[in-house]
Formats: C-alpha cells, structure tokens, sequence
C-alpha cells in the first residue's frame, strides 16, 4: 500500500514469520525502512496514514492488538486494545481516525489524538448473529460513510452515529480469503 503522496509504501513478508515492511523516502531523496516480525503466519491487517507518517499493523501472535508505528524511525509509538477477537482489518481516515474490523463482528474507530474509541459497530448478518469474515474496511473521503466487506455483504455506515445506510449482496459468497482491498474514488460516488 503506499502513502497519498506516493513516498511511503508498507508491505508484507511472509517467510516463517510474519514481517510488516516500511519503505519511505525523507526529505525528497533519502530512504528510510523499518521491519517488525511476529510469530509465524501472515498479518491479518496493516494499514499506511494518507500522510505517510503512521503505520498500524497487526502481528501474529498478538492479533487483537493493534500496533502504531511513527514511519520516521519506526518506533512503536502506541498500542491500541479492545477488541476481544482478531483483527482482520485495518483503515486511516485523512483526519488520522483509524477504523479496525475483528472476526466477532465488530468494527472500531479511534481517534487517535486522544487514543478514544470514538463508535463501536457491531455487524449483524440476517440471522441477526455477528458478521465474522468481515475482511475490508473503506472510509468514504468526506469521513461520514464507512463500508465494511465480508463474506457475503458489503455494508455502508454512517459513521456519525453508526446507523447502517445499505448492504449490497452480490450473490456470491467467499471463503476466508475474500478481498482485503476496497477503497472509494476520489469523489465518493463509487466503492
């Protein structure tokens, strides 16, 4: 994934262990990396500040916990606790609230100024039981929509006061390796 502005890219390494990767050029010229490594297994999430300078992540072995980093010299800045399950996704608003999905149904934004979790979402399916394969999260550019994809649904929030707004049901299903990678256009017209 990279940075709005291009000059920050953060990856995966999976090779008997799970490893978060940070590329990033400072200043205009020289680069900067970090790594961090957990236990084996791939991360279930990670996400990249639109400005570059935060990264979240989640590492195997500690995978309700969620793991802020300040890109500029890697170091861990934060942790952030309070979800029961693991973390299965992960997304910056631009205002740097971060909004993060775990396997019981339940979706949390944080305001990170302040480190408060601002709603809780829980996702019902239509059996009224927690959404558990919840695997992509979108925040809408004006930060008043947030959509969560899972298995069988993409849903829409309002985020304001977490009302659903609308659920699109595709017709197909998937397995635990459905898409992590869902995003709006610019204009917030399109998913």
């Amino acid at each position: 994934m990279l940075s709005d502005d291009g000059q920050t890219a953060m990856f995966e390494r999976d090779n008997w262990t799970s490893c978060i990767g940070v590329m990033a050029r400072v200043n205009g010229g020289s680069e900067f990396g970090f790594g961090t490594c957990g236990a084996y297994g791939v991360s279930p999430a990670m996400a990249l500040s639109p400005d570059g300078n935060t990264a979240a992540a989640i590492i195997v072995g500690s995978e309700t916990i969620i793991n802020l980093y300040r890109v500029s010299d890697g170091t861990l800045i934060r942790t952030l606790t309070g979800h029961a399950a693991r973390v299965n996704a992960l997304v910056f608003s631009p205002d740097k609230t971060l909004a993060s999905a775990s396997s019981d149904g339940v979706v949390k934004l944080w305001r990170l100024r302040d480190v408060l979790n601002t709603q809780t979402i829980t996702v019902l399916g239509t059996d009224g039981s927690p959404v558990t394969t919840i695997r992509s999260l979108a925040l809408s550019p004006d930060q008043k929509t947030l959509a969560t994809g899972d298995s069988s649904a993409v849903r829409f929030w309002d985020i304001t006061n977490a009302a659903p707004l609308s659920t699109i049901q595709p017709g197909l299903t998937c397995s635990d390796n459905c898409s992590k990678l869902m995003d709006f256009t610019a204009d917030g017209q399109w998913l």
